[in-house]
């Protein structure tokens, strides 16, 4: 009898080992299934951003007459110098609005679409970003685009450079970090 449930142990202890091991293997298991969630819906999204960007009827050299005209005629550049500006990628953003309802304040069927410019140089860019005060009093606006992660960060580091600067200080953004009185404070 001893010999038989000394024998039973030896199996029950066995057992509970591959059962801890394989639990092992499980729980890596899941990390891996989780982490490639993760990445599946991020390359979804990165799909849906590259898909909402193409446009049936609109040609990227279409987009890029449309920008040369705009800142010819609202941003005030000559022709010479919009003309001299080189762009790495021009297109529009979102989809087209095909259903018939207007959006509010467009007054069209379709909703206005931004366009967005990647200059081939910064100095263009930073040109294009400081003659956007001639659109005062219109509906058009010129701004830097950020990833998601980045611009909600911004989001928040904006609203707390308008507290400090109500307090007296000097504060501003840039990027992703938050300057008050020139010291950066990067995770405010």
């Amino acid at each position: 009898m001893d010999t038989v449930a000394k024998d039973s142990r030896e199996k029950v202890d066995r057992v509970e080992n591959k059962i801890d091991s394989v639990g092992i293997d499980i729980e890596g298991a899941r990390r891996r299934i989780s982490d490639l969630e993760q990445v599946n819906k991020r390359l979804r999204d990165d799909m849906n951003y590259v898909q909402s960007q193409k446009e049936e009827n609109e040609t990227p050299t279409k987009c890029e007459e449309i920008v040369r005209t705009f800142m010819s005629e609202k941003l005030k550049f000559t022709k010479e110098a919009v003309a001299a500006m080189r762009f790495e990628r021009v297109h529009r953003m979102g989809h087209k609005n095909t259903n018939g309802i207007r959006p509010a304040g467009n007054g069209g069927d379709e909703r206005h679409r931004s366009i967005v410019c990647k200059f081939s140089f910064f100095n263009d860019r930073e040109q294009v970003r400081g003659s956007s005060r001639n659109l005062m009093g219109t509906p058009f606006y010129v701004t830097e685009q950020f990833p998601p992660e980045v611009a909600l960060k911004r989001r928040r580091l904006l609203k707390r450079a308008k507290e400090e600067k109500q307090a007296g200080k000097r504060a501003w953004v840039s990027y992703d970090t938050l300057y008050i009185d020139g010291r950066p404070i990067k995770d405010a």
